[in-house]
C-alpha cells in the first residue's frame, strides 16, 4: 500500500525554561491513516555533530506514505528551536534520574535532562494532540537519547534505535 503524504504541518511545543521546540507532522492524505498505530516520533542525530530534523525528513515521508503518522522535531538550539544544545544532556539526565523519579509517567515537563526532556515532552504533546501512544525512533546519537526518553513517560510505548552509538567513549557524551 502506497499513498501520498499530505501537507507537512509545522508546530511548536514549549518544554521548560522558555525552550520552544519546532516540529513537523507527516501524515498521509486524509482517510488513509492506519488505525491503531502509534505516532512515530523521530529523534535526529546529535546536534553537536550537525544533526537536525532534516536528517529524518526522508524517513518520515516514507513511513507516512505507508499510513503511519510521523513527527520530526529539532532538539533545543537546533534550527528554529530555542535553547542551547548540550554535550552531556543524556548523561546528566541519567545521573539526576532519582531526583525526577516522581515525574515518571506523569504528563508534566521534567526539570532536568536537556535533550531527553525534549523527547519526553514531544511524546506527551503527540499523545495529547492525537490521542494515541508514541514510539520513539532514534538515529545515531539520537538513539540513546530516545531510548532514555522512552522509559520516562507513559506516552511512549517503545523505542527503535538505528545506528545506536554505544561503548565507553560514547557513554562519556551521551
Amino acid at each position: 500500500m502506497s499513498t501520498r503524504v499530505g501537507v507537512e504541518n509545522q508546530f511548536q511545543v514549549e518544554v521548560d525554561e522558555g525552550v520552544v521546540l519546532q516540529g513537523r507532522l507527516f501524515e498521509p492524505t486524509s482517510g488513509e491513516l492506519r488505525v491503531g498505530f502509534p505516532t512515530l516520533v523521530l529523534s535526529h542525530p546529535h546536534s553537536k555533530f550537525g544533526g537536525s530534523s532534516n536528517n529524518m525528513k526522508g524517513l518520515a515521508k516514507t513511513i507516512a506514505e505507508q499510513g503511519i503518522r510521523c513527527v520530526t522535531f529539532d532538539f533545543r538550539g537546533v534550527r528554529y528551536s530555542s535553547g542551547t544544545p548540550t554535550w552531556l544532556g543524556w548523561f546528566a539526565f541519567a545521573r539526576s534520574r532519582q531526583r525526577i523519579a516522581r515525574h515518571r509517567g506523569a504528563n508534566s515537563v521534567l526539570h532536568r535532562g536537556a535533550e531527553v526532556v525534549d523527547c519526553v515532552r514531544i511524546c506527551e504533546y503527540c499523545e495529547e494532540t492525537f490521542g494515541a501512544p508514541t514510539v520513539l525512533l532514534g538515529s545515531s546519537g539520537g538513539a540513546p537519547i530516545a531510548g532514555s526518553g522512552s522509559t520516562l513517560t507513559r506516552a511512549c510505548v517503545g523505542s527503535i534505535s538505528i545506528g545506536y552509538t554505544f561503548g565507553f567513549f560514547p557513554s562519556l557524551l551521551w
